[in-house]
């Protein structure tokens, strides 16, 4: 036992004369991993679709005073000003703008216009639509449709009751009546910011678009960080192996200490991101499995360069498949389905948990970390074996 704890103080002391080259290469990761969320954020923010605005020509045929006062109103209102840019033109240049669709629509007010309301003749609105399919275009319409009945039930409404009152002699209560029925269609539209709300809506599920990539860059790093120490890793020579099988310090224990290591280091990197113990607490089975995969790829590769290959192109293609650079929701359905089953995409789920609560992958981690340390063992085995190591 006191050569086991003598051992594992070697490592310890081994690994830690590395810690300025493990530091620089987490580094390097951290920015690596800063870089594609600066630039997926700004790519994806919905922020950037704030910006985006339905433009619509507006042609206004009716000259008078009071129409110019309802185009103005038209053109101040927050609900139209925040999603359509209404731009003013005549007719020709309208249907042109919507043939070429330069425009979503084209909405023409008509000569008198304005009388028409005053004296109830009611002139119609004609509203022109693209012929392209894009969703913006298709909404635009729907919401016309919903408008244009809403208002002929509303019109429907203030004529039944004018009719009936006068048909039965009750004129005399047609102002009561009339204006209890504005009361009611109006609380509909000035109230529409209650029946009508804006709820942003990320690729990345219930989290937003910094915080996911914020956990995708940690995840990253904890998959990548045992590139930064290939010697450690890949073992001693083969006479230092020997040696420490001869004192009874066998594979296992090996493998052990060097996860107990390489895991104390990982603890440490996390609590920058997490000044939670707890938080830190519920990440160590994602720490244990990422280090646990990567022993046991550099047990499998013959020397440390070709570990350092095959362990960053196993973690790059399985953090790309996890969603790590583009959200799984992006990617083909076959590939959602397989990413599941990735252990980079548990790990991933474990960091979103520790954050922002969720789902834990804590059991099934562990699972697969057990299957990698029988796997490393099996492959030492079969390499003392096929080598004659005592």
């Amino acid at each position: 036992m006191k050569q086991i704890l003598t051992y594992i103080r070697l490592e310890y002391k081994r690994f830690f004369k590395l810690i300025p080259h493990i530091l620089t290469g987490t580094i390097a990761l951290s920015l690596l991993a800063g870089l594609i969320a600066f630039c997926a954020e700004n790519i994806l923010s919905p922020g950037s679709s704030d910006d985006y605005k339905v433009k619509v020509a507006l042609v206004i045929e009716d000259d008078s005073p009071l129409m110019e006062m309802l185009a103005d109103m038209l053109k101040k209102s927050d609900c139209i000003s925040a999603s359509c840019e209404l731009i003013d033109t005549d007719y020709e240049t309208a249907q042109r703008m919507v043939a070429n669709n330069e425009a979503a629509a084209a909405l023409v007010i008509p000569k008198y216009f304005a009388e028409s309301i005053q004296n109830g003749t009611n002139l119609p609105i004609n509203v022109d639509f693209a012929d392209n399919s894009t969703i913006i275009a298709l909404i635009l319409r729907q919401l016309s449709v919903a408008g244009a009945g809403t208002l002929s039930a509303a019109q429907a409404g203030i004529y039944a009751q004018y009719d009936i009152y006068k048909s039965y002699g009750l004129m005399s209560y047609d102002i009561e009546a009339n204006r209890y029925l504005n009361d009611v269609y109006l609380k509909y539209v000035l109230e529409r910011g209650k029946m009508f709300h804006k709820t942003p809506a990320y690729p990345t599920g219930n989290m937003s678009i910094p915080e996911y990539y914020k956990c995708a860059g940690i995840s990253l790093v904890l998959l990548l960080v045992s590139i930064s120490c290939p010697t450690f890793l890949c073992g001693s020579d083969k006479v230092f192996e020997n040696y420490c099988t001869s004192k009874g310090i066998s594979y296992t224990v090996r493998f052990f200490t060097k996860l107990l290591v390489l895991s104390t280091f990982c603890i440490m990197l996390l609590f920058i991101p997490f000044h939670s113990i707890i938080q830190v607490a519920v990440l160590i089975p994602a720490v244990i499995c990422s280090n646990c995969i990567a022993v046991f790829i550099y047990r499998l590769c013959a020397s440390p360069s070709v570990g350092i290959f095959a362990v960053f192109i196993f973690n790059f293609i399985s953090a790309f498949l996890s969603g790590y650079f583009i959200p799984v929701s992006f990617l083909p359905k076959v590939v959602q389905k397989l990413s599941s089953f990735i252990p980079a995409q548990l790990i991933l789920k474990q960091v979103k948990y520790a954050m922002n609560g969720g789902i834990a992958a804590t059991l099934v981690l562990l699972i697969i970390s057990a299957a990698a340390f029988f796997l490393a063992s099996l492959t030492d085995y079969m390499k003392r074996k096929g080598g004659h190591i005592s």
